[in-house]
């Protein structure tokens, strides 16, 4: 049963790929697609290894020199986990303890283990496929220096396979915390989304300046080693294994990796019915008598598309993030000056002869903002299912496209005005702009 399950569940995350945005009941995977998504994937993730390999390997050599190449898999084992915990830790929280088919599958002669299970397991796999292309890149950028050898290998492939287990445990356990936190919110969307962009900032900011970072560790090598000796036990110890090609600190990594893995997967299971089925406590409604007011067609179906967009927490970040970004804009240049918004571009303030180009600056940068928003075009895609009843209403193609076009006005319009206007005002207007 386990067996079935996990395959239900792979086929149904590459079905999002393949389907065209139909579900799996519509159009099933079929071989021929299969094959093609695994081959490009695979294609794609060898590419990136090797783009990572070559650009981390003054970092590998530099540490290498200084006698510290376990710093350099330890901090490698570091990032991989970081990056995989913060790209499926959101994917923990809808696959596992907020799944749609959750009752039904415990309705059925399931054990709760077995559901368990499969959808852990799918998620190990997610992270061990970001995993290795990480830990791949630092594979390619040490064969580039010196040849392998056999127990390098193995040691190095087998760090690879343990370290999921760290990455799935953690995003096991912090999305059954937002679970359990968000089922008694009203508006859980936007702490989910908050929640998300929390991760996902210091995650650009780490990629970012990573080459920043990386010369930093060369400089402070030693200063960093014993920083991670004393406070990263777990990373200390892969490193140690695969540098020094040391069994024991392998099995002492080996351990850190799968006990909590397994603590975790038997509290899990002995609670995983009361969390599928937990529900958010109903709070007391008091009627309130109000008047009722007649709206058009396009007005009510653009409430419709706002109403949809502000209770997913992954439409309004996949497609709405130039909404906050565009006022975040004039508020950096109003506060921080001019200096502060062209450090994002990496151009000093002070060496602009011209100070005509700041406004010219800035609307490049509300431009780029707008290309952020885009929450019109994928809202046919996300009605999906539903669209088939708004089809069948007396609703023209027009009244529809309408809807759409004021539902993105009424949401991007007066973040890209405030944040015109808030930049204008940082700058301040003269006649030679004029």
């Amino acid at each position: 049963m386990l067996k079935i399950l996990l395959k239900t569940r792979l086929i149904s995350l590459l079905s999002r790929f393949t389907s065209g945005g139909k579900t799996s009941s519509t159009m099933a995977l079929t071989t021929g697609p299969l094959i093609v998504l695994s081959v490009l994937g695979l294609a794609g993730g060898v590419g990136l290894m090797f783009v990572i390999g070559n650009a981390i390997r003054p970092f590998f050599a530099g540490l290498a020199v200084a006698g510290l190449e376990w710093l350099y898999y330890a901090i490698g084992t570091l990032v991989s986990l970081a990056a995989s915990f913060m790209l499926t830790v959101f994917y923990a929280q809808n696959a596992i303890f907020e799944a749609k088919d959750n009752e039904m599958l415990l309705s059925m002669p399931v054990s709760p283990s077995a559901i368990l299970g499969s959808r852990m397991l799918s998620l190990f796999l997610l992270n061990l496929g970001c995993i290795a292309v990480l830990m791949g890149g630092l594979g390619v950028a040490r064969l580039n220096a010196y040849p392998p050898t056999v127990s390098g290998i193995i040691i190095f492939v087998l760090v690879v396979l343990l370290l999921p287990f760290i990455s799935t445990t953690l995003a096991c356990l912090i999305a059954w915390l937002v679970s359990l936190v968000t089922r008694k919110m009203k508006r859980k969307a936007f702490f989910q989304l908050i929640f998300s962009l929390l991760f996902m900032v210091p995650l650009f900011l780490l990629f970012n300046n990573v080459n920043k970072y990386m010369m930093d560790a060369v400089a402070n090598g030693s200063n960093i080693a014993e920083t991670v000796r004393t406070g990263l036990p777990p990373f200390y110890m892969a490193g140690m294994a695969i540098a020094m090609r040391s069994w024991k600190y392998l099995a002492i990594f080996a351990l850190i990796c799968v006990v909590p893995f397994a603590i975790l997967y038997f509290v899990l299971t002995k609670s995983f019915i009361h969390i599928a089925t937990a529900r958010p406590t109903a709070s007391n409604t008091v009627y309130e008598e109000k008047e009722l007011h007649a709206s058009s067609v396009t007005v009510a179906l653009m409430k419709k598309d706002i109403t949809r967009l502000l209770n997913s927490s992954s439409y309004m970040l996949n497609a709405a993030l130039g909404v906050p970004l565009s006022i975040l804009i004039g508020v950096i240049a109003l506060f921080g000056g001019m200096d502060m918004l062209l450090s994002l571009l990496d151009i000093s303030a002070g060496s602009s002869s011209n100070p005509a180009l700041f406004p010219v600056i800035g609307c490049m940068f509300l431009c780029m903002t707008c290309t952020f928003t885009y929450i019109s075009a994928p809202s046919i895609s996300v009605e999906n299912k539903s669209l088939w009843i708004m089809l069948s209403m007396p609703i023209t193609a027009k009244q529809a496209l309408r809807s759409k076009l004021f539902f993105h006005l009424v949401l991007a319009l007066p973040a890209m005005l405030i944040g015109c206007v808030l930049f204008t005002v940082s700058i301040g207007v003269t006649d030679s702009w004029a």
